[in-house]
């Protein structure tokens, strides 16, 4: 089977293409800057790029690239090109040619749900990155039937392009400081999932060919910052966590799982696996 993997060099597709090749996938990296991994790759620039180029024998398009959340707020129009109008592009060309579409959306679409959200909830989103992302999967469910919206919580964890201004990340990178300065209130609870069950299960989806939208991660990873942050303090002592009021994070909303779970699909990592990552990689003295 022949794959397509656009933002495949970034921190989830560093982690995901590695996970499909051993599989045994035929796959191709389309991206600005070339993977890590020993595979074939298409230099893609979504904005100027034209799709009519690309080869028309891909069998499935699996769309990573992404502008992240703050990233979204300072350049809108970045995050239009890349969050909304280029998914479109690789929409058309995925209908055009018949290919099963898979898309990486964002649990951040829940951002002002209240109570339990699922993939029936009502949803109105107020960041500019989460409205793109909801914007772009309407376009897909209005325009094509083989296709899986993954809507992924936060991710966390190693991969060979690591981020580190993703939450849990981040206070793993800090956590030998003092004190440690975040924008989430430590009341707020948010769902995680470790980069490497983001992967497998992704992998699922191209081949049970099941279509729909899919909450991606587990209950037990709705967690509240402050919790998180004890969990950290029993592995590497106290520390003292800081809310920077002037740029507060408000986010907070737990997720339903069940409508992933009934397909048989469930996590196997957690914090702890993370923890140990880093302190193999990073803190070996």
């Amino acid at each position: 089977m022949k794959i397509l993997v656009i933002g495949g060099s970034g921190y989830f597709g560093s982690k995901l293409v590695p996970l499909l090749l051993k599989k045994g996938f035929d796959i191709t990296v389309g991206d600005v800057v070339s993977p890590r991994t020993d595979v074939n790759f298409i230099k893609l620039d979504l904005i100027l790029f034209e799709f009519k180029k690309l080869s028309k024998n891909f069998d499935v398009i699996i769309y990573l690239s992404s502008v992240s959340r703050k990233i979204s707020e300072k350049n809108r129009e970045l995050s239009s090109q890349i969050n909304y109008k280029a998914v479109k592009k690789a929409v058309d060309f995925a209908v055009k040619n018949r290919m099963r579409f898979i898309f990486a959306s964002t649990c951040s679409v829940y951002e002002t749900c209240e109570g339990l959200c699922d993939e029936r909830s009502q949803v109105n989103p107020q960041s500019v990155y989460a409205k793109h992302k909801l914007k772009a999967e309407k376009y897909i469910e209005t325009n094509m039937k083989n296709y899986a919206i993954l809507r992924f919580a936060t991710m966390y964890g190693l991969s060979s392009n690591v981020r580190f201004d993703l939450l849990i990340n981040y206070l793993l990178k800090n956590i030998k400081d003092a004190e440690i300065t975040i924008s989430n209130h430590p009341e707020n609870e948010l769902p995680f999932i470790h980069v490497k069950d983001a992967a497998e299960i992704l992998g699922d989806f191209i081949t049970n060919k099941t279509s729909g939208v899919f909450n991606v991660g587990s209950d037990k990873g709705n967690l509240k910052i402050k919790d998180i942050f004890s969990n950290l303090e029993r592995e590497f002592g106290k520390r003292t966590l800081l809310f920077d009021e002037s740029t507060k994070d408000s986010r907070s909303y737990e997720v339903s799982f069940r409508k992933l779970e009934k397909l048989g699909i469930s996590t196997k990592y957690d914090l702890r696996d993370a923890i140990l990552e880093f302190k193999t990689t990073f803190f070996k003295n």
